[in-house]
């Protein structure tokens, strides 16, 4: 099981470089820009952090339930596909410290 959530960009090392070659100098940025919002969503899963603040936390929870309806979506998985991520592997990275079922 992976522990740190940023080991699913750096584990894949040939997957990402092969996909990176065949992209063109356009779609790279877009490549970045998807890839850093799967790592917000991920963060955003695996904060356990709590405020003082009620507004706080209800936005840490917002932030959560957000991030996990996004890992749950088609378009999610549409993205991995089309970037070639692995998908189930940064799901659970991102439920791995979750007690409720993402099922």
């Amino acid at each position: 099981m992976i522990k740190n959530h940023k080991e699913y960009f750096s584990s894949l090392s040939q997957t990402s470089s092969v996909a990176d070659e065949n992209l063109d100098a356009e779609s790279k940025p877009l490549r970045r820009l998807l890839c850093a919002l799967i790592d917000r969503a991920v963060e955003d899963l695996r904060s356990t952090a709590t405020y003082r603040s009620p507004q706080m936390n209800n936005a840490a929870a917002h932030d959560k339930r957000t991030a996990s309806h996004f890992i749950e979506s088609l378009f999610y998985q549409w993205i991995c596909a089309r970037m070639h991520l692995p998908g189930e592997r940064i799901r659970n990275a991102a439920f791995d410290n979750q007690t409720e079922s993402h099922a």
